[in-house]
């Protein structure tokens, strides 16, 4: 049964998608101080869980509330970093939207 208070929906402008082949996404297991950027969060990911950031995969990272995601992905020459917060009645009770 889909949640009437979360807003899942992407922006009509984001108009960039990983390739289809991208087969694995992982889910960072700890909570990430979102003032961290592209250089932070892959270098988090290359020390601690050790998974080669420059294959075909789907990076997430959640904050501490669980209320914000973080999606990185790497392009032919670089990163993507998606980055999505709930807004309205989902930004005031997060557990229910993850």
């Amino acid at each position: 049964m889909a949640n009437p208070y979360c807003n899942r929906s992407i922006s009509p402008i984001y108009k960039l998608r990983p390739d289809a082949k991208s087969a694995k996404i992982y889910l960072y297991p700890k909570p990430v101080d979102f003032r961290k950027s592209i250089n932070g969060l892959a270098a988090l990911v290359a020390l601690d869980i050790k998974v080669e950031i420059f294959n075909p995969v789907l990076l997430a990272f959640l904050n501490r509330s669980r209320s914000q995601v973080k999606i990185l992905y790497w392009e032919r020459n670089g990163f993507l970093l998606v980055a999505q917060a709930p807004r309205g009645r989902a930004a005031q009770n997060p557990a229910r939207c993850w």
